[in-house]
């Protein structure tokens, strides 16, 4: 039987996996936007790469990249863009800023969806 903490942290990680739009639709999200594969590269620490392989999906976010690439998806929803394949922004609690969270430093060393 799963300890208390490993069966929290399974279904962090599967609630997060579900909410993950299509590959498809992050990528017309981030185009209808503007935004460019290296823009959400440089915001996520990765490389072009890794988000085009996200897009067309031979892999897929994990960890923190996938946290910090569905809080970019969200912000860039939140712009009143069209809403590709009826896909809804996940909801704000209450007095949360639109920003990318801390641990997702520009500067931070690019690591590609093959590293762990």
């Amino acid at each position: 039987m799963l300890e208390a903490q490993g069966r929290q942290a399974l279904l962090r990680k599967v609630a997060l996996q579900r909410q993950l739009p299509p590959p498809k639709s992050c990528r017309a999200i981030r185009e209808l936007s503007g935004v460019s594969t290296e823009d959400v590269a440089n915001a996520l620490g990765v490389t072009r790469q890794t988000i085009s392989n996200w897009e067309n999906g031979k892999r897929s976010p994990r960890g923190l990249h996938l946290e910090g690439y569905l809080e970019l998806l969200d912000l860039l929803r939140g712009g009143g863009l069209p809403d590709p394949d009826g896909c809804q922004p996940r909801q704000k609690s209450e007095g949360a800023e639109e920003k990318l969270p801390g641990h997702l430093d520009a500067n931070a060393p690019r690591v590609t969806s093959h590293q762990r």
